[in-house]
């Protein structure tokens, strides 16, 4: 179950990184918007990342060394991303209607 969240959460993130980065370009009138979108995807992408290739081990204390903070961090900047990035389409997607 929590791989099927994560793979949602995955497609969610690269496909308002791909559409952010597709306004971007295009440079409509929200460019600057879409670009801080593009950022925080990429930093939740970023977070994930790190934390993935991250080894985590064991002292001789008994204390855990792991970047555990990266989880939700990452998914704090992915569903802010996700978030505005459907807010921001819907402004502009009703902008354009009139």
């Amino acid at each position: 179950m929590v791989e099927a969240i994560f793979i949602m959460t995955a497609m969610l993130v690269f496909f308002s990184l791909a559409c952010s980065l597709w306004a971007l370009i295009k440079r409509g009138l929200y460019h600057r918007w879409w670009g801080l979108i593009a950022a925080l995807l990429s930093t939740g992408i970023v977070c994930f990342i790190i934390r993935a290739l991250s080894q985590s081990y064991v002292d001789a204390d008994g204390l855990l060394h792991e970047y555990f903070a990266l989880i939700p961090v990452g998914y704090l900047f992915s569903f802010t991303g996700i978030v505005g990035s459907l807010i921001l389409f819907n402004i502009e997607y009703l902008s354009s209607r009139k």
